[in-house]
């Protein structure tokens, strides 16, 4: 059987490469499909190493100098002295398990803080937070070694420089093996502190493809003023109803000297907004790549139902010679999958082609394992194709073999 197929094959080969081009086509521009979504699927679903749940971000404000309530301040440090004394009022407040003070830190933020630092001769362009050791607790950052957020907040407290899992995984080495050793600013040689540990990575935010995850916390010299993110985490239990209590408490309760909370929100409504740009863009992609599946499974059925109902007569022929009906089926289907099969070769060289030139491939790709999703992408496209070349010649092949042999010849 297979030494006839390969006859027939050969005899009808004009046909055969013109199917096989457009397969090829097809193949590459489904790759290039499936690479997209399956990019954007592998970066949603990676660990965020945070948890911003039961989480919210304060505003502090200044009473206006004009206003009878007003302080007023000698210097900076009596303002940082009414910011500590708030902090502390809202420590002892119902409900609230954490709060932090830090600056262009929290998850969600459009605002941070870059600098490239360099370890022995590797550099690595890394986002650095400023915060107080509680900072850890509000958002429940983990040591790698296995440290509790309470446990991690006590070593920042001590001092030092710790640095995400992932700071030096473009290199391919395990910061870890690190610690100990000194980390030098680009910008400013003689800022040169000690790695003392390694947290989990956390990343920027859901869609962030890790290449700003690279990251180190350190608790400043300095003290916090009234300019800095001000963030408290809420106890699960009194989550509920919590936002209108604190809002009926704020003016009478964290007034401090000319200090005050101005607004309050939750980290739910800070991820939506911060998000509603990739979300948009993601609605976009998924309905570019529905519409091209879709007409890219009509037009690849249209030709192989085409292409089977033409053959009507060689289906009787079959038959009418003992073949069964399964046999005829078989037959025609192991024709466009061998078809198929031979588009493969060229297929996998022209995409790494184009991955060993860059072209095409998003920045996200480089920073989600690009060769896992180049492989996932390809045999979910060749499957897929696979699929609709069995469906394009199941229904033809069926309806022309519930005709007797006699009567398809006699059309003919």
């Amino acid at each position: 059987m297979i030494k006839k197929l390969f006859t027939q094959m050969r005899n009808e080969w004009r046909s055969n490469v013109w199917l096989a081009i457009e397969l090829l086509i097809i193949s590459l521009l489904l790759w290039f499909v499936f690479m997209s979504l399956c990019t954007k699927l592998d970066i949603y679903l990676r660990p965020l190493g945070f948890d911003a749940n039961h989480c919210y971000k304060l505003s502090m404000g200044m009473v206006n100098s004009k206003s009878t309530e007003a302080k007023d301040y000698n210097n900076r440090s009596e303002v940082n002295d009414d910011v500590e004394e708030l902090v502390e009022r809202l420590r002892h407040y119902e409900g609230i398990e954490a709060v932090s003070l830090s600056c262009s830190s929290h998850p969600y933020n459009g605002s941070n803080n870059w600098n490239p630092c360099r370890i022995d001769t590797m550099t690595v362009d890394c986002v650095y937070r400023q915060i107080t050791p509680d900072f850890i607790k509000v958002f429940r950052y983990e040591g790698a070694n296995g440290e509790t957020p309470g446990q991690l907040a006590e070593k920042v407290n001590a001092g030092g420089i710790f640095v995400s899992e992932s700071f030096l995984d473009l290199y391919g080495k395990d910061i870890k093996e690190y610690v100990g050793k000194e980390m030098v600013s680009v910008f400013d040689s003689t800022w040169s502190p000690k790695i003392e540990g390694v947290f989990k990575t956390v990343r920027y935010s859901d869609f962030d493809n890790g290449f700003s995850s690279r990251s180190f916390l350190v608790k400043p010299k300095w003290r916090f003023g009234n300019d800095a993110e001000l963030c408290i985490r809420v106890k699960p239990e009194a989550d509920n109803g919590f936002m209108e209590r604190f809002i009926k408490d704020k003016e009478t309760r964290f007034r401090v000297g000319g200090l005050y909370i101005s607004d309050i929100k939750s980290f739910e409504d800070i991820r939506a907004n911060f998000h509603q740009s990739d979300y948009n863009s993601l609605r976009n992609a998924v309905t570019i790549a529905v519409f091209l599946l879709l007409n890219i499974f009509l037009g690849l059925f249209g030709t192989f139902w085409f292409r089977t109902q033409q053959r009507r007569t060689e289906i009787a022929l079959h038959k009418a010679l003992g073949a069964t009906n399964s046999d005829v089926f078989i037959r025609l289907v192991s024709e466009g999958l061998f078809v198929l099969l031979i588009t493969v070769p060229f297929t996998v060289a022209i995409a790494s082609l184009i991955y060993y030139y860059g072209l095409f491939f998003s920045e996200d790709s480089w920073y989600t394992g690009v060769e896992k999703i180049i492989l996932i992408s390809g045999i979910t496209s060749f499957a897929v194709i696979a699929l609709v070349i069995v469906i394009g010649i199941y229904f033809p092949a069926r309806k022309a073999m519930g005709i007797s042999p006699a009567e398809a010849l006699r059309d003919e």
